[in-house]
């Protein structure tokens, strides 16, 4: 079964006041990506030409002037007369249904030559309103077509409500959005508009995403899709991580910072600074200090099977240092033998986290008390650290 892939346009279509003079949308001509079309009144119009998609849905409310789609920028002739002044009149009266619309769809379908579709969406004035549009819209396109999206005309919230969209369609449905195009009458110049794309929106708050997802597990290889042709060192100082090798993550980490972010990329250049402070320990001198760090951290995720093993390696790693022993297994070995004689602490410490690594295996009952509630272990876990010092 083959997917289907096609370039999907979503425009709107909003409302003017037709006791006024000038009852219509303003007539311009757009400049898109560097070109001037011919002057028109409806940009989606125009985004058809520029675009060529294959598909486009035209959404707006009860009330939405939808008798301009055939009455501005086409020259329709008399062609469904009849339908289109009932149309007219049920806009008047904000009384538009969807079989007005259908009625008069192929009408434009066969004018533009694409598959046309018009729906009926609700005003979105409250969350349920909101939500309903974002699935109507959803339900417009299926997996692996590419959309864009026209946030020029309707109501002033329908640029947010795009945005919104945009994130929906990527995150959930994995749909490409190839732009978020915003025609700025108020930045026109000699009768030309220009049609900004608003798509680096989308890249920001695929940061703020990222971002959100390394503050909850640590993982910073969600940053490599982000980066330029270094973020590979990203993923593999993520991997070095996740297997305890922190001496494997900050060479990479190292290495990554050494290359510099893209200077050519100002949505990094927005996130750098965050970036490289949320990835400052492997700038630590000791390897103690840097397992102890990582270990506050993952404490502070809720990762308390990591946060343990790296806060027991960090000890370990400082008690050698203290006694200016080597890294090697034998004196490691010497280290721990030295805290477990003398600290309870760290035989507690030591304990618990290896009743966690073998869960319902563990037969330490005194340490699996307190496995019995995230309240207890958490609490526990934050004694241990103060009383060692973990990362202090």
């Amino acid at each position: 079964m083959t997917t289907r892939s096609e370039t999907v346009l979503f425009t709107f279509i909003g409302r003017t006041q037709k006791e006024k003079v000038h009852d219509t949308y303003q007539r311009t001509c757009y400049e898109i990506d560097g070109t001037t079309y011919p002057e028109a009144t409806l940009i989606g119009f125009t985004l058809c030409t520029a675009l060529s998609p294959q598909r486009v849905v035209i959404f707006g409310t009860s009330g939405s002037r939808w008798d301009q789609l055939f009455d501005t920028d086409l020259d329709l002739g008399n062609r469904e007369l009849d339908a289109r002044l009932a149309l007219s009149d049920a806009a008047d009266n904000h009384a538009v249904t969807q079989q007005h619309l259908q009625q008069l769809q192929p009408l434009l379908k066969a004018h533009l030559g694409i598959d046309v579709h018009l729906q009926l969406v609700p005003v979105g004035l409250g969350t349920k309103e909101q939500v309903a549009l974002v699935q109507c819209m959803a339900g417009q396109i299926e997996r692996g077509d590419k959309v864009h999206l026209d946030v020029t005309h309707g109501l002033r919230s329908t640029p947010m409500l795009g945005l919104l969209v945009a994130l929906y369609l990527r995150e959930v449905l994995e749909v490409g959005i190839d732009g978020i195009w915003y025609g700025a009458h108020d930045l026109a110049r000699d009768g030309v508009t220009p049609v900004i794309n608003l798509r680096g929106l989308l890249e920001i708050a695929s940061w703020i995403s990222a971002m959100n997802s390394y503050k909850k597990d640590g993982d910073y290889s969600v940053f490599a899709p982000l980066l330029d042709d270094n973020a590979h060192l990203l993923e593999e100082a993520a991997f070095y991580e996740r297997i305890n090798n922190t001496a494997g993550a900050k060479e990479k980490l190292g290495s990554w910072a050494g290359s510099a972010i893209n200077k050519n990329d100002p949505i990094a250049i927005l996130f750098a600074p965050e970036l490289e402070r949320r990835l400052n320990w492997y700038q630590k001198s000791t390897r103690h200090e840097r397992e102890q760090q990582l270990a506050q951290e993952y404490l502070q995720r809720g990762d308390y099977l990591r946060a343990s093993t790296l806060g027991l390696e960090g000890l370990i790693s400082a008690e050698a240092f203290v006694q200016k022993l080597g890294d090697g297994v034998a004196d490691r070995e010497r280290a721990s033998k030295s805290l477990r004689e003398n600290s309870e602490d760290y035989n507690t410490f030591t304990a618990i986290r290896n009743a966690m690594a073998h869960g319902l295996r563990s037969e330490d009952k005194f340490a699996r008390k307190f496995l019995r509630s995230r309240e207890r272990l958490e609490s526990e876990l934050k004694r241990l650290f103060k009383s060692l010092q973990i990362g202090r």
